[in-house]
This record gives C-alpha cells, structure tokens and sequence, in this order.
C-alpha cells in the first residue's frame, strides 16, 4: 500500500522545485539581506508568497504562517527556517537552493531536516 502525501507535503515538494528552477518575480536566496525577515527570498518567505500571497503583500508575516502551509512541526520550523552552522551561528549564507530544495524533500521523505543528500 502506497502513503497519500497530505496537501502540506505536496506543497514542500512543490517549494523544492520553485527554489531549484525558480518563478517570474520569485528568487530563493538566504543570504542577501533586503526583506524586514533579514533576507531577500528565504524559505519561509517564498512559502508565503507562492502559497498565500494576500499575507506576503502585506509585507508583514512570521515564520509560524510558513510552517502551518508546510506542515512543519516546531523542531522542523527552527532547523529549516534557522539553520545554523556547527558552531552555533547562523548558516543562511551556505544555505544555496539545490541545499534548502533537499532540505524540504527530506522533511516529506524522512520527517527529519537534512541539508545534505
């Protein structure tokens, strides 16, 4: 019997692949900072935009939006949308999309955030 992915894990693949080959007016990058977030198309900022672009407009909206759409649990939500390095700083900067793009695929495949393939 094969599993029935639920809307949200749908929506984490369908994230993977926008950050990988992008959209008209939609760039991934966590490293530039240029949004009041503190960068110019992070994960949680392009889950946002693509899935409920009324609250992106706004220009106002938090991480924990992001991760209901996703259906992330709290643990999820900080290691995917916070990454840090091993020695506790943040890591956005080695984050590139084909990395946050694995990321998200982990999350539907082993529920764990992994950077790595």
């Amino acid at each position: 019997m094969s599993k029935h992915l639920t809307v949200e894990q749908l929506r984490c693949l369908e994230l993977s692949r926008i950050i990988r080959t992008g959209l008209p007016g939609i760039e991934f990058n966590m490293e530039t900072v240029r949004n009041h977030c503190g960068t110019a198309g992070c994960i949680a900022g392009l889950a946002v935009a693509v899935y409920r672009r009324d609250i992106w407009d706004t220009g106002y909206f938090n991480t924990d939006i992001a991760a209901k759409l996703l259906g992330l649990s709290e643990r999820q939500q900080d290691e995917l949308f916070f990454p840090v390095s091993g020695g506790g700083m943040s890591a956005c900067g080695q984050i590139t999309a084909d990395r946050a793009a694995t990321a998200l695929e982990s999350v539907v495949l082993t529920g764990k955030v992994r950077w790595e393939k």
